[in-house]
């Protein structure tokens, strides 16, 4: 008898099995590092030629789509599928999540046939990201068995409201509380720029991971602490790509590009996110085109945050019309982001009716498609506009309140701003910023120091704020309680004071406060040194002003700006001393200005530069 046919035989189909399943396992993995890449069409080339994928295709495929923006791909995927597992429910809802749709999120997790742990924290980071206290915390109440992931989810939930004590109160009451959890306090305080309170529960962690490292990193970087920042990068115990992306991102905020490409050029192995960071700096520094060209041409991944950066580079070289011919014609695919980035474009050029065209060609909105619309319109004066579209949108989360809120305040339509603000769901700290805004903006302090008051917390923003309408408004009297009031007098306090005694002609008590500042452990920056020297060209103390000038680089390692060499030039053109201001102009790494030469002209030099200044302040 004829042996049976090869392929029934039980060895070959379990090796046939097993090859497939080896198959299926080695296209999971090309799918999920194509997604991680933003490589979505590759991912999804992958994903459509298995013959049989498994849950995990699907999972890894949504996730995928989720990761690269595309959330009606992975709804379509996820409804395609007859049986999804816990895990697909979950990364879908992730999914939906991660992109801001949290009315249909969680109308998501009411369907979830088997919720897990993992659904209600996803759920309750939704809550946590839309900001809103009270539905966080009713959600918090009905969670059967929070963890320590949930315990850290309520940190970072108060954080994003700006309640750092609530943070901080629920930190101290988790029964367990491991470096994540740490962290995500540090990060909390990070968030709110309490630097100081930062560095104290850095100190205080029992154990540190490089997110630690990192974060605290960020809470320097991010208030422009450069000294502290430069410090603790060089006593780190390695760096990642966050690490440098951190410090690439600081010098890029404090327009050092010298400082910045050096940094990205040592980078061991940049990724999207730090060639995104330095193409972002690039296109938003002058003269920076050609530069700012290469770099995308030599990148190998690009996504929707790097095609935005050309937009913006085309559109603030004035070029707008030919950002609008690359959009159209060389971008791979139009993302929600690019539109946005398109309208944006528009709305500062001035040019709403373009806005208005484009925002009706997109085949889809987001909520900040509508809130780039919204400010168009605000921009323009055209308020109806924005009140219509702000209206007239299917859903609103905070950002959109706000942005609405911001428009009337901005505008001095002070009451508008009080009786939207009375009707709004809820508030966050941008909330009580734009309302207090309002107040500022028309000139009514006393009603800004009222809303002060109520304020749920008062951070440095709002101190600050309340100090530099006061301080700009010429009462320095109110502006001092207002100071000496405060509980964290940073940098910003500090420099306002100085900035407003010296705007005023009170040299004397600019340069007491700028000493007082440093008494106090206080690092200057450019501004702290140029109220300083603009305080002792009031008072006509020259050589004060020549030490001081000196000390930038010596014992604060500041590089002088133009406007430091012009206050400079001028204290000793009062001075009489022609030679020294004459020396100074031709030594400094800028072009003079007209303020420069002025100051040179006070001194009355030689005809040549007093012609030029004259010619200058003329025109």
């Amino acid at each position: 008898m004829l042996e049976t046919n090869v392929c029934n035989r039980p060895d070959f189909l379990s090796r046939q099995r097993a090859k497939l399943e080896q198959d299926t396992f080695l296209a999971n993995r090309a799918i999920q590092m194509h997604g991680k890449c933003g490589r979505i069409d590759r991912a999804k080339r992958i994903f459509d030629s298995l013959t049989h994928p498994n849950v995990f295709s699907l999972n890894i495929m949504i996730s995928a789509y989720a990761q690269s923006g595309h959330v009606a791909q992975a709804k379509a995927l996820f409804d395609s599928f007859k049986f999804p597992d816990t895990v697909t429910w979950n990364a879908m809802l992730t999914a939906l999540v991660q992109e801001g749709h949290y009315e249909e999120a969680k109308q998501f997790f009411d369907r979830i046939p088997n919720r897990n742990q993992v659904s209600w924290n996803a759920m309750l980071t939704a809550y946590a990201q839309v900001g809103n206290v009270n539905e966080l915390e009713s959600f918090f109440q009905k969670l059967p068995n929070p963890n320590v992931v949930t315990w850290t989810v309520m940190v970072q939930g108060y954080a994003r409201c700006g309640r750092v004590d609530r943070a901080k109160w629920v930190f101290d009451g988790m029964p367990i509380k491991n470096v994540v959890a740490w962290t995500a306090l540090l990060s909390a305080y990070t968030q709110n720029w309490h630097v100081e309170d930062a560095k104290i529960v850095f100190d205080s962690m029992p154990v540190r991971t490089l997110v630690s490292w990192n974060a605290m990193l960020s809470s320097y970087a991010t208030s422009g602490h450069a000294f502290e920042s430069d410090n603790l990068f060089q006593n780190m115990p390695l760096h990642d790509l966050v690490s440098w992306t951190c410090m690439l991102q600081l010098h890029c905020s404090k327009g050092d590009m010298d400082r910045a490409v050096a940094i990205f050029d040592q980078i061991p192995a940049f990724d999207i996110i730090s060639s995104n960071v330095m193409l972002t700096a690039l296109t938003t520094s002058k003269d920076q085109f050609q530069k700012a060209m290469d770099l995308f041409s030599r990148m190998e991944l690009r996504d929707a945050n790097s095609w935005a950066a050309i937009l913006t580079l085309y559109t603030r070289s004035g070029e707008l019309s030919e950002g609008m011919r690359y959009f159209y014609e060389k971008m791979p695919e139009h993302s929600v982001k690019s539109w946005n980035t398109l309208l944006q474009a528009n709305a500062a050029a001035g040019n709403l009716e373009e806005v208005n065209k484009l925002f009706w060609k997109m085949p889809l909105w987001s909520l900040a498609s509508f809130c780039s619309i919204i400010v168009a319109n605000s921009c323009c004066g055209r308020l109806d506009n924005s009140r219509e579209v702000f209206t007239s949108m299917p859903e609103r989360d905070l950002v959109a309140w706000n942005v609405m809120l911001e428009s009337y305040a901005t505008n001095g339509h002070l009451e508008l701003a009080k009786n939207l603000f009375d009707s709004m769901p809820e508030w966050d700290v941008a909330s009580w910023s734009s309302l207090m805004g309002a107040f500022i903006h028309t000139g009514n302090l006393t009603g800004a120091s009222e809303i002060f008051k109520d304020l749920p917390q008062r951070s440095a923003v709002f101190w600050n704020a309340l100090l530099v309408a006061f301080a700009r408004s010429g009462d320095l009297e109110d502006a001092k309680k207002i100071f000496d009031r405060s509980p964290s007098r940073d940098l910003a306090a500090w420099n306002t004071m100085a900035a407003g005694f010296s705007q005023f002609g009170r040299g004397g008590d600019a340069l007491e406060s700028f000493h007082s500042m440093l008494l106090e452990g206080m690092r200057a920056d450019e501004i702290s040194v140029l109220h300083a020297l603009i305080g002792c060209n009031h008072l006509g103390l020259v050589e004060n002003a020549g030490r001081i000038f000196a000390s930038m680089a010596a014992d604060h390692r500041l590089v002088p700006w133009i406007e430091h060499y012009s206050v400079m030039a001028e204290a000793l053109g009062r001075s009489c001393e022609a030679g020294a201001a004459r020396e100074l102009v031709d030594s400094m790494p800028y072009f003079p200005d007209r303020k420069t030469l002025g100051g040179l002209e006070t001194s009355k030099l030689n005809p040549t530069v007093s012609k030029l200044a004259c010619f200058l302040n003329e025109s």
